[in-house]
């Protein structure tokens, strides 16, 4: 009997993971667009993080080190922090700024592109991003975890 018995439990854990982990991918899903983009690198480094039971939606690593601070932090962004982030670099590109090799990098173009943006107002001061609370709260999220959770929770 307690062999019956574990093997029920273990076979609802395994299928509560994985409904879980399925559940966490589709909030790093529905975050995309309102995550900071610039080269992208911040948002192909979302990922679900699993440890011991917990399940964690992750943002960053060691080649991320600004990640904590676009998280948390009231920074001017292009668009709106509630419904979608653009790439600040495109506004200095579609200018014809990217016509013209400097040989400066990246670090150079973003902030031409950024002192173009504040000339033409195209960027204001908002509240920290916080995507993953952001989407979270937001009620068709909720729903639409819920039902990959309820759909992958099959035992």
């Amino acid at each position: 009997m307690n062999d019956f018995a574990s093997e029920i439990k273990s076979a609802v854990n395994a299928s509560a993971r994985t409904a879980l982990k399925l559940s966490a991918q589709e909030l790093i899903r529905l975050s995309e667009p309102v995550v900071p983009v610039w080269t992208g690198k911040l948002r192909r480094t979302m990922r679900v993080k699993m440890e011991q039971g917990d399940v964690f939606v992750v943002a960053g690593d060691d080649t991320t080190p600004y990640a904590h601070r676009q998280y948390y932090s009231d920074l001017r962004h292009r668009g709106d922090v509630n419904k979608e982030l653009l790439d600040l670099t495109a506004l200095y590109r579609d200018a014809g700024g990217a016509k013209r090799r400097t040989g400066r990098g990246r670090k150079y173009l973003y902030a031409r592109a950024y002192r173009l943006a504040i000339k033409n107002n195209a960027i204001t001061k908002q509240q920290a991003p916080r995507w993953f609370e952001r989407t979270i709260d937001k009620s068709e999220t909720q729903q639409a975890m819920m039902d990959i959770f309820a759909g992958a929770l099959k035992i």
